[in-house]
């Protein structure tokens, strides 16, 4: 990792910066991959980012996908996760398994050749190939975490829906500090006093 002029620290070259694009003819070719690649699945394993605690934030939008997966989000209490060594999912200070559940089970695994985070569902034993989500990482880091937040596009069928995996670390600590601009301006106010 750098330190960028922005403030920020830059993720190492094996996190990867190129983007994907959305609904290209590799769709099928991607899907037929997934499929030989199946019995070679390793999922979980040791990265950094696995034990950190993230916050799921599914965005707003009208489309119906993205108001049913906040509503899933909500009745299964998925506001803050853990990725598993084992490649499944946990609640931070817990150490129960938040999958399977009803039948349904997640397991997340590393493209290195996508350069991303891919999350398998699985029904009863077998993979929905219809149903798969991936996780591209930040390209910086956000003080004072040490590993990325993670822009997600989950697939449905034909359809997709947008989320982000921010760090928890991050956001409590963006959340409990004050803004340079706010220290500024009481700055201003004592001065004005002062004079």
């Amino acid at each position: 990792e750098t330190f960028s002029d922005s403030g920020h620290f830059k993720l190492a070259p094996l996190m990867g910066t190129e983007s994907q694009s959305e609904g290209d003819s590799g769709d099928s070719l991607q899907l037929e991959l997934r499929d030989q690649q199946l019995t070679t699945r390793q999922y979980g394993g040791f990265f950094p980012w696995v034990g950190a605690s993230y916050r799921l934030q599914v965005h707003h939008g009208a489309k119906p996908l993205q108001w049913l997966n906040r509503l899933t989000q909500r009745l299964l209490l998925l506001d803050t996760l853990i990725l598993s060594e084992d490649g499944g999912f946990q609640r931070p200070n817990e150490s129960e398994p938040l999958f399977p559940k009803g039948g349904i089970s997640l397991k997340w695994r590393w493209d290195p050749k996508g350069c991303r985070i891919i999350i398998d569902f699985w029904k009863d034993g077998q993979l929905l190939d219809w149903r798969w989500d991936e996780l591209s990482p930040s390209e910086e880091l956000r003080f004072p975490s040490l590993v990325p937040d993670w822009r997600g596009i989950g697939h449905v069928g034909s359809k997709s829906f947008s989320y982000d995996m921010l760090s928890l670390d991050a956001e409590n600590w963006h959340s409990d500090a004050e803004s340079p601009r706010e220290l500024k301006s009481e700055a201003e106010d004592q001065s004005a006093v002062t004079n």
